[in-house]
């Protein structure tokens, strides 16, 4: 009896440790990274999981800037959010916190929220990044740090709204407590006449810069208050958002970007008792929804079993998998009733492979492999060694051909060789300039509006360097390294483009007026050129 009671605790022990030892762990080797200005920052992330099969979540990470302003100093922060599916085996993913091109100091805190059993949170950081002029600056050293689940006990989330009040006032406190402290330094009895009188001017100065910052803080809660009540009295807003409710979503979170009180764009977040997240994202001008785009974590979760259940999808992963590629990341791109599912591969020599598939009203139409490894496949080597084959048996058929006629008839050897039609490729790309400016931009569609000014950049750049291909972002930059253009200019605006293209970045005017000031530098410099 005895022996039995004892088999059973032991058999529950085993079970009870097999299921609390479920987790997954957030690492990263170092607590601080250096870079030089210019460079992009990348962090790398390892991500283990113990749960022994995929688990879907949403990743949300800060990067906080530290601004100076006169001697003043306050915090400048920027959220972004993004779903992640972590595989069954471990994984690396790779944040880019872009560039700097002066000296700076990042901080980089991480939260991925999930649920299994029960809402869980897995928070890494704070990871301290510095832009450097000098690499000497750099002071990179291993010093791994490692975050595990934990529950999350929070209830609700806080309102945004509060929390933007919050945050102004911490501000506006912070400014405060400087300034008293700037100010209390006139009250030393030691001081001669000329300290006071410096003193008293860097008072007013002080203040009048408290009452600026103030009074911009102010405006921009303002307009974002106008923008919202614009957004909330939007019929087919409403709807959306009330359908998701009686489906059992509520509200955790909205990012408002007006550019005025009546144009920006916008993010609500979503999420079930289930821990489904959904996504309402858009952008409105003049008060009217220009667009609107709807996601769910179930219809991602449904168009991703149908990819997997593909037999030409699962040809491109084994080749992948069996060449050392592993799943890194995935992104969703919707279009009305289009959806492209994006599933980056990378393996140890980092080196990148891409499948993408596309879907059109939740049905399969295509699915690519885009390999950029250095070591092709043998399936690839047999491709190229067929169409090697193919084109040598037409060169000597055209040859033999050519040989016969020369035979019969009498060359003119004086007759002008005669010369193809090149490309109008400055002509295509103005058309695409127009379109992305008039078409796209002044309706609102301004992610149609980024994706055809970067098309324009690439197709300028690659016939006015001689590739004349389609080529992607970062093999244009660093293919036409050689030539004199200007690099970072390019570099940005295309990181920009892609960004807004694939949702992962706010259009602002700015942004897309340096594009177009860009383009017609480059389109300047070809005419001098030719000149």
């Amino acid at each position: 009896m005895k022996i039995s009671v004892l088999l059973l605790l032991f058999i529950f022990l085993v079970s009870f440790q097999a299921v609390y030892a479920q987790d997954i762990l957030f690492s990263t080797d170092q607590t601080e990274y250096y870079y030089k200005v210019g460079e992009e920052a990348i962090v790398p992330i390892e991500i283990n999981s113990t749960y022994g099969k995929q688990i879907s979540g949403i990743l949300q990470y800060t990067i906080t800037q530290q601004i100076s302003q006169g001697n003043v100093q306050f915090s400048n922060s920027n959220t972004e959010a993004k779903s992640l599916v972590i595989n069954e085996e471990n994984q690396k993913i790779s944040l880019d916190l872009g560039t700097s091109d002066a000296p700076s100091n990042l901080t980089l805190n991480l939260n991925f929220n999930y649920n299994e059993n029960r809402d869980r949170t897995v928070s890494l950081g704070p990871i301290k990044v510095h832009f450097v002029f000098d690499a000497s600056q750099k002071n990179n050293q291993q010093n791994k740090i490692q975050s595990s689940s934990q529950p999350n006990t929070q209830s609700q989330q806080p309102n945004k709204q509060s929390q933007q009040q919050d945050l102004f006032s911490q501000q506006q406190q912070q400014m405060e407590q400087r300034l008293d402290e700037l100010l209390g330094n006139q009250q030393n009895p030691s001081q001669n006449q000329q300290q006071r009188l410096q003193n008293n001017q860097l008072s007013q100065d002080s203040n009048a810069l408290k009452q600026q910052i103030q009074k911009q803080v102010q405006q921009q809660e303002q307009i974002k208050k106008e923008f919202e009540k614009k957004l909330l009295s939007n019929n087919n807003f409403l709807n959306r958002h009330q359908k998701l409710l009686e489906n059992g979503y509520n509200i955790t979170d909205s990012i408002l970007n007006p550019l005025s009180n009546d144009t920006g764009s916008f993010d609500m977040k979503y999420k079930n008792t289930d821990g489904k997240w959904a996504t309402l994202q858009g952008n409105m001008k003049n008060g009217t929804i220009t667009e609107l785009k709807q996601q769910t974590q179930v219809q991602q979760e449904k168009l991703l079993g149908k990819l997997k259940q593909n037999t030409l999808f699962q040809q491109f992963h084994n080749q992948l998998v069996t060449e050392g590629f592993s799943q890194n990341d995935i992104n969703f791109q919707d279009n009305e009733n289009e959806t492209n599912i994006i599933l980056q591969y990378d393996n140890k020599k980092n080196d990148n492979a891409t499948i993408t598939a596309n879907f059109e009203n939740d049905e399969i139409k295509r699915v690519t492999l885009e390999d950029n490894s250095s070591n092709l496949s043998y399936l690839t080597l047999l491709i190229l060694l067929a169409v090697v084959t193919v084109s040598v048996i037409s060169i000597y058929f055209v040859i033999k051909k050519y040989l016969k006629k020369k035979k019969t008839f009498t060359i003119n050897d004086s007759s002008p060789i005669p010369k193809l039609k090149t490309f109008e490729h400055i002509i295509e790309s103005k058309k695409l300039i127009s379109q992305a400016q008039q078409y796209y931009y002044d309706k609102g569609e301004y992610k149609e509006a980024f994706g055809t000014a970067g098309k324009a950049i690439k197709l300028f750049l690659s016939y006015d360097a001689g590739l004349k291909r389609e080529i992607t972002s970062e093999e244009l930059i660093r293919l036409i390294q050689k030539h004199n253009y200007p690099i970072a200019d390019i570099r940005e605006s295309l990181k920009i483009t892609d960004l807004v293209e694939f949702a992962k970045s706010n259009a602002t005017e700015d942004d897309f007026k340096k594009i177009i000031s860009l383009f017609n530098k480059l389109l300047n410099k070809q005419n001098i050129n030719k000149n």
